[in-house]
Protein backbone atom coordinates (compact mmCIF):
# COMPACT_ATOMS: atom_id res chain seq x y z
CA UNK A 1 0.00 0.00 0.00
CA UNK A 2 1.36 3.29 -0.91
CA UNK A 3 1.96 6.42 1.58
CA UNK A 4 -0.80 8.29 -0.69
CA UNK A 5 -3.28 5.43 -0.22
CA UNK A 6 -2.29 5.10 3.83
CA UNK A 7 -2.85 9.31 4.28
CA UNK A 8 -6.17 8.83 2.87
CA UNK A 9 -7.30 6.07 5.09
CA UNK A 10 -6.27 7.93 8.07
CA UNK A 11 -8.02 10.99 7.14
CA UNK A 12 -11.53 8.89 6.66
CA UNK A 13 -11.49 6.74 9.62
CA UNK A 14 -15.64 6.79 9.31
CA UNK A 15 -17.97 6.73 6.48
CA UNK A 16 -18.82 9.79 4.44
CA UNK A 17 -22.24 10.72 2.75
CA UNK A 18 -21.83 13.09 -0.44
CA UNK A 19 -24.40 16.06 -0.19
CA UNK A 20 -24.86 18.89 -2.03
CA UNK A 21 -26.21 21.07 0.07
CA UNK A 22 -26.02 24.68 1.45
CA UNK A 23 -24.27 26.30 4.78
CA UNK A 24 -23.60 29.45 6.27
CA UNK A 25 -19.86 29.51 7.92
CA UNK A 26 -18.89 32.14 10.31
CA UNK A 27 -15.32 32.18 11.49
CA UNK A 28 -11.76 34.16 11.03
CA UNK A 29 -10.15 34.15 7.71
CA UNK A 30 -6.42 33.73 7.07
CA UNK A 31 -6.35 38.07 7.92
CA UNK A 32 -7.60 37.62 11.43
CA UNK A 33 -11.26 39.21 10.20
CA UNK A 34 -14.01 37.47 11.19
CA UNK A 35 -16.70 36.22 8.35
CA UNK A 36 -19.57 35.09 7.41
CA UNK A 37 -19.95 33.69 3.65
CA UNK A 38 -21.89 31.07 2.51
CA UNK A 39 -20.73 27.56 1.55
CA UNK A 40 -21.25 24.62 -0.58
CA UNK A 41 -21.25 21.36 1.64
CA UNK A 42 -19.18 18.10 -0.28
CA UNK A 43 -19.47 15.37 2.60
CA UNK A 44 -20.25 14.69 6.09
CA UNK A 45 -19.35 11.96 8.15
CA UNK A 46 -19.72 10.80 11.79
CA UNK A 47 -16.44 13.05 12.58
CA UNK A 48 -16.73 15.49 10.28
CA UNK A 49 -17.66 17.59 7.08
CA UNK A 50 -15.52 19.06 4.32
CA UNK A 51 -17.41 22.25 2.43
CA UNK A 52 -15.97 25.01 0.27
CA UNK A 53 -16.11 28.52 0.94
CA UNK A 54 -14.91 31.80 -0.83
CA UNK A 55 -12.09 32.98 1.65
CA UNK A 56 -9.86 30.67 3.63
CA UNK A 57 -9.71 29.97 7.15
CA UNK A 58 -7.27 29.59 9.65
CA UNK A 59 -6.51 25.71 10.49
CA UNK A 60 -7.10 24.48 14.14
CA UNK A 61 -9.49 27.49 14.18
CA UNK A 62 -13.07 27.48 15.22
CA UNK A 63 -16.25 27.53 13.33
CA UNK A 64 -19.59 27.81 13.24
CA UNK A 65 -21.57 25.98 10.48
CA UNK A 66 -25.65 26.64 10.17
CA UNK A 67 -26.51 23.59 7.80
CA UNK A 68 -29.76 23.49 6.53
CA UNK A 69 -31.24 20.81 4.31
CA UNK A 70 -33.23 20.90 1.43
CA UNK A 71 -36.35 22.94 0.96
CA UNK A 72 -39.67 20.25 1.25
CA UNK A 73 -42.57 19.85 -1.25
CA UNK A 74 -44.23 22.42 0.84
CA UNK A 75 -41.79 24.96 0.21
CA UNK A 76 -40.28 25.04 3.70
CA UNK A 77 -36.64 24.34 4.55
CA UNK A 78 -35.52 21.50 5.83
CA UNK A 79 -33.99 20.76 9.52
CA UNK A 80 -31.42 22.42 9.99
CA UNK A 81 -28.39 21.75 12.06
CA UNK A 82 -25.84 23.90 13.95
CA UNK A 83 -22.39 22.68 13.99
CA UNK A 84 -19.55 23.73 15.46
CA UNK A 85 -16.43 22.42 14.72
CA UNK A 86 -12.28 22.90 14.27
CA UNK A 87 -10.23 23.20 10.85
CA UNK A 88 -8.57 20.37 10.09
CA UNK A 89 -7.27 21.20 6.36
CA UNK A 90 -7.20 24.42 4.28
CA UNK A 91 -7.33 22.98 0.68
CA UNK A 92 -6.91 26.12 -2.13
CA UNK A 93 -8.90 24.66 -5.41
CA UNK A 94 -8.29 24.94 -8.99
CA UNK A 95 -11.94 27.33 -9.37
CA UNK A 96 -10.15 29.33 -7.03
CA UNK A 97 -12.44 28.52 -3.97
CA UNK A 98 -10.92 26.66 -0.85
CA UNK A 99 -11.90 23.55 0.73
CA UNK A 100 -12.15 23.17 4.60
CA UNK A 101 -12.06 19.81 6.19
CA UNK A 102 -13.68 20.40 9.97
CA UNK A 103 -13.79 18.55 12.50
CA UNK A 104 -17.09 18.06 14.57
CA UNK A 105 -17.04 19.22 17.92
CA UNK A 106 -21.06 19.48 18.70
CA UNK A 107 -23.82 19.90 16.93
CA UNK A 108 -27.54 20.41 17.90
CA UNK A 109 -30.72 20.09 15.76
CA UNK A 110 -32.58 23.35 15.77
Amino acid sequence: MGAAVKARLVCRRQLRIRIRAEATVRGVDADGKRFELRALVKNVGGGGIYLYVARPAIAHSSVLILLTFGATLTGSTGPAVAIRGTVLRVEPQADGSIGLAVALRRYRFL
